[in-house]
C-alpha cells in the first residue's frame, strides 16, 4: 500500500476548541497555556507521521482564537517547518467567507483575517520558512521499521511519547518503512522491540550540540523561545529581558512575541530597512469567559479588536554610520508617526509600546538607514 502513494500529510493545533455542550457551539475550551511550557508544542505529534521518502505536508495548523499565547505561532511552526524542510505548510483558515476577507469582522477560533495578531504572526512564518532565514537542518534521524512489520502488526508504527518529540529541534526526523538503515539517515534506532523512542539515546546524540544548529533557543522553566538567523532574529517570552542575535528586549505589562526581519537582501546588523514586530494578545470588546484563566469561552466579542497593553524597550546592535529612524506603522503598513530613539554609533534604542495610540494599537515598526 506503500507505493501507492504519493505523500504523507498531518495536522496540528494549540489551543483547538473543545466543545462542553453542542459540537461547534458555545461553551467551547482550550487550554490557553504558554505552549512553550507544555510538554507538546503542538506540531511533534506531527513529526513522527513523516515517511522519510515521501514528500510531508501539513495542510492544517493554527495556535486557535482567543488563546492568549498564539503570538508565539509564526515563529514557532516557521522554526519547525524550516529546519525540517517540511515540502508545504498551511495555516487553516484564511477566511471561511467572502465578507470575512473585505471587511473587518470579529474574531473566531480560526480566521487569519479577522485577526490582527495572526496576521501580523504570519510574517515571522514567511521570512524563516518561505524566504528560508532559517535553514534546514543538516543531519538526519530515521526511525526504522521493517516493511514485514508493518505488514503483519497491527499498529505498529512511532508511537512515541510525545514529550521525546523534542529531538526534532535537533536533527530532521521521520520514520523509515524497509530493511536496514537509509543511507542519508546518520544514525536509527530499529523499531518496534519497544513502543517508544529512547530519550537516553537521544540524549546522547543531541549532548552538546544547540538547537536547531545554534538557530533557536528554547526554555520551559521561562516560557521562552528564541530564533536567530541573520535575517530575522526574535523571541516569545512572558517578560524579563531577552536576547537575539543583535535585537535585545526587556519584556513588560504583558507576555509578547517581538521580532525583527530585514526588508532587504542585507543580513539585520547591515540592513537598510528592517520591520520590527512587537505583539502582545488581540481580544474583541465584550468577549466573555467563565473563569480568570480564560480557558471556557461564553460569549464571542464583537469591534472593535483590542490589543493588550504591553511595552518593549528595545535594543538592536547595527554596523555602519547611517543613522537610523523609526516609524510607527499603521496595520496596512503605512507610516503613522516617527518615534522617538536614540543612537549611539554602534546601538539603535527606542521603545516599543502597543497602547502609544490609545485610538488604534501599535505594533509594527520600520526602521530605515540612508547609506
Amino acid at each position: 500500500m506503500r507505493t501507492r502513494y504519493d505523500y504523507v500529510d498531518d495536522h496540528f493545533y494549540i489551543d483547538h476548541p473543545q466543545f462542553l455542550e453542542k459540537r461547534w457551539n458555545l461553551p467551547s475550551k482550550c487550554p490557553n497555556a504558554n505552549p512553550v511550557r507544555r510538554a507538546s508544542m503542538g506540531f511533534e505529534g506531527v513529526a513522527r507521521h513523516r515517511l522519510l521518502d515521501r514528500p510531508f505536508t501539513i495542510s492544517e495548523f493554527n495556535y486557535s482564537g482567543p488563546g492568549q499565547f498564539r503570538g508565539v505561532g509564526g515563529m514557532m511552526l516557521g522554526a519547525q517547518a524550516a529546519l525540517q524542510e517540511y515540502d508545504a505548510i498551511w495555516r487553516f483558515a484564511w477566511s471561511h467567507s467572502h465578507d470575512g476577507v473585505l471587511e473587518s469582522k470579529p474574531m473566531t477560533y480560526f480566521d487569519v483575517a479577522r485577526d490582527p495578531l495572526q496576521r501580523a504572526t504570519e510574517r515571522a512564518a514567511l521570512t524563516l520558512y518561505m524566504r528560508r532565514d532559517m535553514t534546514p537542518l543538516k543531519r538526519t534521524f530515521a526511525v526504522t521499521i521493517p516493511e514485514s512489520k508493518v505488514r503483519t502488526t497491527l499498529g505498529v508504527g512511532p508511537h512515541a511519547d510525545i514529550k521525546e518529540m523534542w529531538f526534532g529541534w535537533y536533527d530532521r526526523f521521520g520514520t523509515w518503512v524497509g530493511n536496514g538503515k537509509p543511507k542519508f539517515a546518520h544514525d536509527g534506532v530499529e523499531f518496534p522491540k519497544s513502543c517508544s523512542l529512547k530519550a537516553d539515546y537521544f540524549k546522547a546524540l543531541a549532548s552538546g550540540r544547540r538547537m536547531g544548529d545554534g538557530q533557536v533557543a528554547i526554555s520551559r522553566d521561562e516560557g521562552t523561545f528564541v530564533v536567530d538567523t541573520p535575517r530575522t532574529q526574535g523571541f516569545f517570552a512572558e517578560s524579563g529581558h531577552h536576547t537575539a542575535g543583535a535585537l535585545s528586549a526587556d519584556i513588560s505589562g504583558a507576555p509578547a512575541a517581538v521580532w525583527v526581519s530585514a526588508l532587504d537582501d542585507a543580513p539585520v546588523v547591515r540592513s537598510g530597512r528592517l520591520l520590527l514586530t512587537h505583539v502582545t494578545d488581540v481580544q474583541d470588546e465584550g468577549v466573555t469567559y467563565a473563569d480568570e484563566e480564560r480557558k471556557v469561552l461564553l460569549k464571542w466579542g464583537k469591534l472593535p479588536h483590542l490589543m493588550r497593553a504591553g511595552r518593549a524597550l528595545v535594543s538592536i546592535r547595527l554596523d555602519g554610520n547611517a543613522v537610523p529612524c523609526v516609524y510607527a506603522l499603521r496595520a496596512d503598513g503605512s507610516r503613522r508617526c516617527e518615534v522617538p530613539s536614540s543612537w549611539d554609533g554602534k546601538a539603535l534604542t527606542f521603545t516599543a509600546n502597543t497602547a502609544r495610540d490609545t485610538s488604534d494599537a501599535t505594533f509594527l515598526y520600520e526602521i530605515v538607514r540612508k547609506f
